[in-house]
């Protein structure tokens, strides 16, 4: 196997496809992560805080807590929070951690794909106020995305 894990060999010897190593290649999936998970947040917050001017435009009570809740209020479980969880903890964690760090990113990241088919989230990205907040497309597009990165 030349020096290289089984999962290596394999990728190397069936894909075709070398598995980049070095501190450089870990380093930069590591940011990647991160900076993946921040982008869909940041879009999809931004959309939301959009949607949320327009519910406040009501002045109900209620329709105001609405708006107050943001992404978090949006996903039920916890998703959010166990998905930054595991996000910032891959992105800090050492090689000797890593292993383990994705397991619970992969965990994190099955979880927060079934709150992405909750009831709520298909309201928000189906809102009559025009606004698109594509959350669950946004969402699932970075958990792709991350997927990829860490393999």
């Amino acid at each position: 196997m030349s020096g290289l894990g089984a999962k290596d060999d394999w990728v190397l010897r069936v894909l075709g496809l070398g598995v980049r190593r070095g501190a450089s290649a870990s380093s930069a999936s590591v940011a990647d992560v991160q900076r993946i998970w921040n982008a869909a947040k940041e879009t999809v917050d931004a959309k939301l805080n959009e949607l949320a001017k327009e519910l406040r435009s009501f002045r109900d009570p209620q329709l105001d807590r609405i708006a107050e809740r943001g992404l978090f209020g949006v996903t039920q479980g916890g998703e959010t929070v166990s998905m930054v969880k595991a996000v910032q903890i891959y992105s800090q964690v050492g090689p000797q951690q890593r292993e383990r760090a994705t397991t619970a990113l992969r965990m994190a990241i099955a979880k927060y794909r079934s709150g992405l088919s909750h009831p709520k989230v298909k309201m928000v990205d189906n809102n009559p106020l025009n606004v698109d907040v594509a959350l669950a497309a946004t969402m699932e597009g970075a958990l792709q995305e991350i997927e990829k990165v860490i393999g």
